[in-house]
């Protein structure tokens, strides 16, 4: 499952149906897998993203600062700390 491409998948999937607090536990499972470094904050951006669309702001904010943990130079990081006011 930590694998960018079948994660995307499964998370897709579980937004097309509309369950997007399951999207998000994808990347949340790639983000705790990877460790620190760029990839992982990518994946805890996508997931608060996901919280975001889900309607719960305050996962959406607690994603959305372990990605600024584990790469806070990355321009979707700094894009998503914008659009929560972050």
């Amino acid at each position: 499952r930590a694998e960018r491409g079948v994660c995307l998948e499964i998370a897709a999937a579980h937004a097309a149906a509309g369950n997007h607090a399951l999207a998000a536990a994808a990347w949340i499972n790639r983000c705790e897998r990877l460790g620190p470094g760029p990839e992982a904050a990518l994946a805890a951006v996508e997931a608060s993203r996901c919280w975001l669309t889900h309607g719960d702001r305050a996962n959406a904010v607690r994603w959305q600062r372990r990605a600024r943990l584990l790469a806070p130079e990355l321009p979707e990081v700094a894009a998503l700390e914008e659009r929560l006011g972050e």
